[in-house]
């Protein structure tokens, strides 16, 4: 009988209390709920943070790094464009190399060819065949082009790599 006292009075004195929420702050607890999570339990280990200027990124979801990410302007939620972002939006210039793609594709639907012709075409003045398939595929010019109707992606013609741009 008083081994199973014993035990009863051990499991009361390290029961485990399950507190998934530990380590959020009341004032990380209301800015998750800004942010349509209602618990801190319901957040994943990692989430999808934005910037104000609308990129994102895949980091840590604890409280160390949430407090970090708050401190920066980030958000869990994608910022939404304002009146007053519109006009500076409607102002930004597009890069180069986007307005050098658009003028070579011209009023055609589709270009399917190596990084090397395109390239030779005079698009990629300054640029290496490897180095000008890298730019297509970077934020500022993969966002322009995309804002302007045309996609890039790459592809194979038998055994040739190559870039496909192709207008929506």
């Amino acid at each position: 009988m008083g081994a199973i006292l014993h035990r009863q009075l051990m499991r009361r004195q390290f029961g485990l209390v399950s507190q998934p929420a530990q380590g959020f702050t009341t004032e990380d607890r209301n800015w998750l709920r800004s942010q349509g999570i209602d618990r801190p339990d319901q957040l994943p280990r990692k989430s999808l943070w934005y910037k104000p200027d609308g990129t994102s990124s895949l980091g840590p979801s604890d409280p160390y790094h949430l407090g970090l990410y708050r401190q920066r302007g980030m958000t869990l939620k994608p910022p939404t464009v304002t009146s007053a972002m519109a006009p500076a939006t409607r102002g930004a210039t597009m890069p180069r190399l986007a307005s050098r793609v658009l003028h070579h594709l011209g009023h055609g639907d589709r270009w399917d060819g190596t990084p090397s012709e395109l390239a030779a075409s005079g698009v990629g003045a300054g640029f290496s065949p490897e180095g000008l398939s890298r730019a297509l595929f970077a934020p500022k010019v993969s966002v322009a082009l995309a804002s302007a109707g045309v996609t890039v992606a790459r592809g194979y013609r038998g055994k040739e790599r190559v870039l496909r741009l192709e207008r929506r």
